[in-house]
């Protein structure tokens, strides 16, 4: 029995001895070969002797490496080799050779006249990278960049910082603005203007034209031409334009007998300056927008002779609004009416008026209008001056 007992004791120690002895050994020499094959994929590694034979080489190689492998590589309470332990330790360059990307920006004016930008690079070893998107000075109004041609409304700045992952073409956004002046000339609408932008490589636009009918008007256009009566455009035309424009109102009332009173009314505006230079005063210019205002106003005037508001008989009876709402040139009115088509009977009735006189002696004017009409019965004559 106690033959069996020693034996079983000693079988106990030899076993510890073994396990003390062989296992960290194997364990340490499995790691040592692990570390060693990893250096082999590091970059720029060589045998350090070639002429040593291989088993040397190992042997040299964990001779040179026991006296760290505790302090940097084996875990002391683990005794187990680490893989981000080594990464860590020896760098993530010596794994880790990415590739390094370019990418590129060029530019295009899209229809504009200046200098286009150089083409702009970045690289990087990830998926993208920054650039500048750069200023330009073009012919045209310069708005921003986008990457569509067609746009009208710049998604980007200039200064503004960019990101690549491909390469890229930016367009400049640019714009051209067209302006149409339109001078009422004598329409009661003072000066408007319409605007467009032509956008990029389009060289005009389109504006459309305002309707000016109102009152007692039975055609109005436009022309190029203060002066002329021709209409060249219609209201409410949409007009295509590529450079600046002024236009200027062309209205028309009902001319009928037109021509029967113009001399008359011719006469009385030679005498009313003749009354002026005798008192010294500067000559008036005939206008013909206040004559056609003067048209409607008797046109007015013959539906209801008496109309007033308030005691002034200078309103309008269309809106109840004072005379110079005709045309806003217009600062003063004189008229009258009479059984007999005369001239001078006309001008003798205002000038022994004192405030038809003062009117047409005034020294805030310098233009006048005039026409005359009939009802069948009275003559009515109405006098504009601006």
């Amino acid at each position: 029995m106690k033959e069996k007992s020693a034996l079983i004791i000693f079988s106990i120690l030899l076993t510890s001895i073994c396990i003390y002895f062989c296992i960290p050994h194997f364990f340490e020499k499995e790691k040592i070969d692990i570390l060693l094959d990893r250096m082999k994929l590091w970059p720029g590694y060589s045998d350090p002797d070639s002429s040593l034979d291989e088993n040397n080489q190992e042997e040299n190689f964990e001779e040179k490496n026991e006296e760290n492998l505790d302090n940097e590589i084996i875990d002391d309470e683990n005794n187990i080799i680490s893989d981000d332990d080594i990464i860590d330790d020896e760098g993530d360059d010596f794994f880790n050779d990415e590739e390094i990307r370019t990418f590129q920006a060029s530019f295009d004016l899209n229809g504009a006249e200046g200098t286009t930008p150089e083409t702009l690079s970045c690289s990087t070893s990830s998926n993208s990278c920054t650039i500048t998107l750069p200023s330009i000075t073009t012919n045209r109004e310069f708005l921003g960049w986008s990457l569509s041609k067609d746009s009208t409304s710049p998604s980007l700045t200039s200064g503004m910082n960019v990101t690549l992952s491909a390469n890229r073409t930016y367009y400049a956004i640019t714009r051209q603005n067209y302006t149409v002046t339109i001078n009422g000339n004598g329409a009661f609408i003072g000066t408007q203007t319409r605007s467009c932008s032509a956008y990029n490589t389009s060289s005009s636009c389109t504006v459309t034209l305002p309707d000016l009918n109102r009152d007692f008007y039975t055609s109005v256009g436009y022309t190029t031409d203060a002066s002329s009566a021709n209409i060249l455009y219609n209201t409410s035309t949409t007009l295509t334009l590529t450079n600046n424009l002024t236009l200027y109102a062309v209205r028309k009332i009902d001319t009928t007998s037109y021509d029967q009173y113009a001399n008359v009314a011719m006469e009385v505006f030679n005498k009313i300056n003749s009354l002026r230079a005798s008192r010294g005063l500067n000559q008036l210019n005939y206008s013909k927008s206040l004559e056609l205002s003067a048209m409607l106003r008797i046109s007015e005037i013959m539906q209801n002779y008496d109309f007033n508001v308030n005691g002034d008989y200078h309103y309008r009876i269309s809106n109840n609004m004072p005379f110079y709402t005709v045309n806003e040139l217009a600062l003063r009115e004189n008229y009258d009416s009479d059984r007999i088509l005369s001239a001078d009977n006309f001008h003798s009735r205002f000038t022994n008026s004192n405030d038809h006189y003062l009117n047409m002696t005034a020294t805030d004017i310098t233009q006048a209008g005039i026409a005359v009409g009939f009802d069948g019965e009275w003559y009515y004559i109405v006098e504009l001056f601006g």
